[in-house]
């Protein structure tokens, strides 16, 4: 089968497809320092897509437009992690900053332009070329195929779609990545939290497991006060 570009509005869709692992990044590292490179990478595809790879991404203002929920995802998980604090600037500040602007602005813009953009932008660009060449693919074969191979291949999909929601276990869920931290065990437990019922005599990771209602967070150092133990369920299997 010859495999012939997609409609450039399908491609164009496919291609947007790239922020959907860049959300669920964003989102299992919120308590880690790879939210900066994140913020670096998605801050340059968005600079990117406004022209440098117009050719390369059909109807590019989609793709500039959905650009912009990666930033705004990982933007907040990183003013989470890295808390900002700004004090009012002097005059004097505000001189010396404009000073250097000024001096340094065109080779900032230029090591941006040719050494940051291309560098970071460049695993978005693989990775909305791979969902375009899937797009490519589907389209020829929808195309090219006869009509039974279409019905064959749409109730593949299907099955194994409601096969693998069928599978999952009913207490599956996606939690962020543990934070990496020197601290001690006690200040771990002292800051993780777990979540508990009244009167069970675990703690969880999942405030669902096991069908728990009305779950309430707490550290980690008060549950254990209160002779709970871990659950072999969610927290065991999660810190293992």
């Amino acid at each position: 089968m010859k495999i012939e570009k997609a409609p450039s509005n399908i491609r164009a869709m496919a291609a947007c497809l790239w922020i959907i692992p860049a959300i669920i990044l964003s989102y299992l590292f919120q308590n880690r320092e790879e939210l900066f490179l994140l913020e670096i990478c998605y801050l340059s595809t968005f600079i990117g897509s406004l022209g440098f790879f117009s050719d390369e991404f059909p109807v590019e203002k989609l793709f500039t437009i959905t650009s912009v929920f990666p930033c705004i995802v990982n933007s907040y998980y990183f003013s989470l992690l890295f808390p900002f604090s700004f004090r009012v600037s002097s005059l004097a500040d505000i001189l010396q900053f404009l000073v250097i602007i000024i001096l340094f602005s065109i080779p900032t813009l230029l090591i941006i332009a040719v050494v940051i953009i291309p560098i970071f932008t460049f695993p978005v660009f693989l990775i909305a070329q791979l969902f375009m060449s899937i797009a490519d693919a589907i389209y020829s074969f929808l195309k090219e195929s006869k009509k039974i191979f279409k019905f064959f291949a749409i109730s593949i999909i299907v099955s194994l779609i409601l096969l693998i929601s069928i599978t999952v276990p009913s207490n599956f869920y996606v939690a962020p990545l543990p934070a990496r931290t020197a601290s001690s065990q006690e200040e771990q437990e002292e800051t993780e939290t777990v979540y508990i019922s009244t009167y069970g005599k675990y703690y969880h990771s999942n405030p669902r497991c096991s069908g728990m209602k009305y779950a309430r967070p707490v550290t980690l150092s008060n549950a254990k006060k209160t002779g709970r133990s871990a659950c072999s369920k969610c927290y065991r299997k999660k810190h293992k």
